[in-house]
């Protein structure tokens, strides 16, 4: 009797350890990223000016509107085609169960640096993100059913704003108000 409450228990922990869900994380046709001044601003190339682009997917639990607690789960490069990615599969936290809706943002940045948080704090650095959408994932049943394939707007990346820009916006809008009290 001891010996079938073990071989459960694996059994039950093995099934629970694979119970996350699945995305396709990868642009289609209709997902482009686009950066003004690069490439004639139609779309991001494999590799620019700003350097060469990454492509990361966020997560977090569904009901999340706070796009600071999101992680990273995956990141992929601008590649084969100007404007696409091809990241493959990624996999949710056990904290989303496979076919549950989970929250999404995909964010992209030039450059050498590994997360976008670090490349948004580049003045040479391009960004741009796609905003929070719900997303359902995939990946239930025994044996596991395909990813769900994602679905989000283009992303436009642009610069950085350098700090001494957003100094000199806040100095006038700091004149306009002494002014308008006058």
């Amino acid at each position: 009797m001891r010996k079938l409450l073990i071989v459960t228990a694996c059994l039950a922990s093995a099934v629970g350890a694979l119970a996350q869900g699945t995305v396709t994380f990868n642009s289609t046709g209709a997902q482009i990223f686009y950066a003004p001044g690069i490439n004639g601003g139609v779309a991001v190339p494999t590799t620019a000016s700003g350097g060469n682009f990454t492509v990361g997917l966020y997560y977090g639990v569904a009901g999340t509107t706070d796009p600071t607690t999101l992680t990273l789960l995956k990141t992929a490069g601008i590649s084969p085609l100007a404007g696409r990615f091809l990241g493959g599969t990624a996999t949710t936290p056990s904290s989303t169960a496979a076919g549950a809706a989970a929250v999404f943002e995909v964010r992209a940045w030039s450059g050498s640096a590994l997360t976008y948080e670090l490349a948004k704090a580049d003045p040479s650095a391009y960004v741009g993100v796609s905003g929070l959408f719900n997303n359902a994932t995939g990946g239930g049943g025994s044996p596991p059913g395909a990813p769900q394939s994602l679905t989000f707007a283009n992303v436009l990346v642009s610069p950085v704003p350098e700090p001494s820009t957003i100094a000199l916006g806040l100095l006038g809008l700091g004149a306009l108000l002494i002014r308008r009290r006058k």
